[in-house]
C-alpha cells in the first residue's frame, strides 16, 4: 500500500483498499466465505514484499497481490 491509502475489513466477506479523500474504494477483495478478520502487508524483502494477506472466518489465509500493480 501507499502512503495514504487504508485497508478496511467486514462481516461481509470483502476487505476494501482506500486512497485519498474517494468515498469509494479503490480495489475491493471478495473471496472469502465469512467474515475476513485481519489484514497485513508483507513488509520483508523477497518475492511476496507488499503482497496482502487476509484470514477469514471460513478458516483460510489469502495472499493476495501487491496492490500497486493493480491501481
Amino acid at each position: 500500500m501507499d502512503k495514504g491509502q487504508i485497508v478496511s475489513y467486514s462481516e461481509d466477506s470483502t476487505f476494501r483498499l482506500w486512497s485519498g479523500k474517494s468515498l469509494t474504494p479503490k480495489l475491493t477483495y471478495s473471496e472469502h466465505e465469512g467474515p475476513v478478520m485481519g489484514v497485513i502487508q508483507l513488509t520483508q524483502p523477497g518475492y511476496y514484499k507488499g503482497c496482502l494477506v487476509s484470514c477469514g472466518w471460513d478458516k483460510t489465509v489469502r495472499l493476495w497481490p501487491d496492490p500497486k500493480f493493480h491501481t
